[in-house]
């Protein structure tokens, strides 16, 4: 397992918000359910941290149905990219991909 918790700023429902913007995300697909173990880990750290949720990227769809299975919520694409966040948000604003 493989991920990196990037410390972010983003606009979540017209607030600024400190986020941790999850990046470069691999986990061996083993269906016990460790990929989403270690997502809710991330959350805890997230939670513990301050920030307000986890937001990510992906590109491809397969993987977003991954995150959608966790838990996560789609919000759009970003420069092609699939978005995502750990917590339902009515609108977000992001300057960047990570």
């Amino acid at each position: 397992m493989w991920a990196m918790l990037l410390d972010k700023t983003v606009i979540i429902d017209g607030q600024r918000r400190e986020v941790y913007g999850l990046a470069d995300f691999h986990c061996r697909p083993s269906r016990r359910g460790i990929g989403s173990k270690c997502l809710k880990a991330f959350e805890k750290i997230a939670k513990d941290d301050g920030k307000y949720c986890l937001v990510g990227f992906t590109m491809t769809e397969s993987d977003l149905q991954f995150y959608l299975k966790a838990g996560y919520h789609f919000c759009g694409l970003f420069k092609n990219e699939y978005l995502f966040t750990s917590i339902p948000v009515k609108n977000i604003i992001v300057g960047e991909l990570w």
